[in-house]
């Protein structure tokens, strides 16, 4: 059973999915590092290099390749630009959207030193505001539970999950 996990960047789908994939005692996936690894370059040199559109096209031949594969899968936040991906999305079982609000969402991508986010840089919050608000219906066509997490914590998200999954084979 593949999970997807959803949302804006910053949204904590990669913290969040490895607490879950731990639990479940299933493998976990980010996305954005397994396109990485694939290409042999970072997500910021496969932009600068063969740009967005590209990515996006590796971007869905990994959901593709994933839909039969069991695990948890912590998706790219602009994976809902290509209609393709949403639609694959709309038809798996288990996608859960992160959502958050977007002040939250900038202080933790402004927090986050660690990862490089080339739709994210200093300066561009005017632009990553309008890309966030761009998004908001297209993760919603991308079906599955939505799960506001601005006053949980990441495990909290995870046991939520959890819960819904649980509620989900006991109901059918």
């Amino acid at each position: 059973m593949s999970i997807y996990l959803i949302g804006f960047m910053g949204a904590g789908k990669t913290t969040v999915g490895r607490i879950l994939a731990d639990r479940l005692n299933q493998p976990f996936v980010d996305l954005d590092d397994y396109i990485a690894d694939q290409a042999g370059l970072s997500v910021p040199e496969i932009f600068e290099q063969f740009g967005e559109g590209h990515f996006r096209q590796l971007e869905l031949q990994a959901i593709q390749a994933s839909l039969d594969q069991p695990g948890v899968i912590a998706t790219g936040g602009g994976c809902v630009e290509t209609p393709a991906v949403c639609q694959l999305l709309s038809q798996a079982d288990r996608v859960y959207y992160l959502q958050a609000d977007f002040d939250a969402l900038y202080q933790r991508i402004q927090q986050d030193t660690e990862t490089i986010r080339p739709l994210a840089q200093p300066g561009q919050e005017a632009a990553t505001k309008a890309r966030y608000l761009a998004r908001q219906a297209r993760y919603q066509e991308a079906g599955g539970q939505t799960i506001n997490t601005d006053l949980m914590t990441p495990d909290q998200v995870a046991e939520w999950i959890i819960n819904d999954l649980e509620r989900r084979d006991h109901h059918g």
